[in-house]
């Protein structure tokens, strides 16, 4: 769906697609990352990372937490692609994001829905 400017032609477009870990987030204030303020995804469960996954040619995917009995909750969105934009359907809730980058192995979402301050959201491709 999806690629960033590389020098090399012949490399293969990140794409949405697939299954993406929680790693961690930065706060963001007019746009620039604080670096200070980068916080790591605690996983509760030892043997399963919490991730999100968009399904491949459909519009639906999964966000998928695990509890410290590694139990997990499923929540199913549907989304939408507009440009570098994101927007995910929740049953409760929606979510509008940026693609701030995408590469073949990291993932990261800027939350659109506070102005000022916000957060950025970065995710790693697992199988």
């Amino acid at each position: 769906l999806f690629s960033c400017s590389s020098d090399d032609d012949n490399a293969t477009p990140a794409s949405l697609n697939g299954k993406w870990a929680m790693e961690k987030s930065y706060i963001i204030f007019n746009n620039e990352i604080i670096n200070d303020q980068t916080e790591i995804h605690v996983h509760n469960c030892s043997s399963s990372k919490d991730y999100i996954q968009f399904n491949e040619n459909t519009t639906t995917g999964l966000e998928r937490e695990y509890y410290e009995s590694c139990n997990s909750y499923d929540d199913d969105f549907t989304y939408t692609v507009n440009g570098n934009n994101v927007m995910m359907n929740f049953d409760e809730y929606e979510w509008d994001a940026t693609i701030y980058e995408i590469t073949n192995e990291v993932l990261k979402l800027q939350d659109n829905t506070a102005s000022g301050f916000g957060r950025i959201f970065e995710y790693k491709k697992i199988n």
